[in-house]
């Protein structure tokens, strides 16, 4: 069994390398794609937008955060007569996607409309690691549970609904409701500081 302070370091260690390979994927999100020239010293300034702690990283770390998200399917190497060239896959585009919309803050009225947003969601069990990122992502947003699938939020919330379901590549296996009244909502109504 591994000491605590190796756990610990390793722990640190590997959260580093998680920050850069996002920096890497929302790099080449934003350029479209980056050369393989970037692994050059020099080449590492074009990411340091994305790097917090640019003057910590080294150039091993960028080389193997480009390996392994290669190697996870995020990106590939796409060879031209002008070079090598990394590109997001669909699992990259998918990944990038998910960040935005945990990311995406919802519009609220200065007075609420006294009608609730339902997103009712049924998604295979093939599927389960997206339906818990979809979970993830309702949660982050701001909506209520009331069962497993059936998630309350009392703002207008289409346009977020129509991205998540385009995103995520969720089409029919999401409902978009604008419910009147809920059966005994003065909870929900405490829980959102409606009254």
């Amino acid at each position: 069994m591994k000491p605590t302070v190796s756990l610990e370091k390793d722990l640190r260690k590997e959260m580093r390398m998680t920050a850069v390979r996002r920096a890497v994927l929302g790099s080449v999100a934003a350029v479209g794609v980056i050369s393989t020239a970037l692994i050059a010293p020099n080449a590492l300034l074009m990411l340091k937008p994305f790097l917090k702690q640019y003057e910590r990283q080294k150039k091993y770390q960028t080389k193997k955060a480009i390996s392994r998200l290669i190697a996870g399917g995020f990106l590939m190497m796409e060879k031209t007569s002008r070079g090598s060239f990394v590109v997001l896959t669909k699992k990259g585009k998918n990944c990038v996607a998910q960040w935005e919309l945990r990311g995406y803050k919802v519009k609220k009225p200065k007075k609420w409309d006294k009608k609730w947003r339902v997103v009712i969601f049924d998604i295979p069990e093939k599927r389960k690691q997206l339906r818990g990122e979809v979970r993830t992502i309702l949660t982050g947003i701001g909506f209520v549970r009331l069962q497993d699938s059936v998630w309350i939020y009392p703002y207008n919330c289409e346009e977020f609904v129509v991205l998540l379901k385009a995103e995520l590549g969720l089409g029919r296996d999401v409902l978009y409701l604008i419910v009147d009244r809920v059966e005994d909502d003065r909870a929900l109504r405490i829980r959102f500081k409606l009254d």
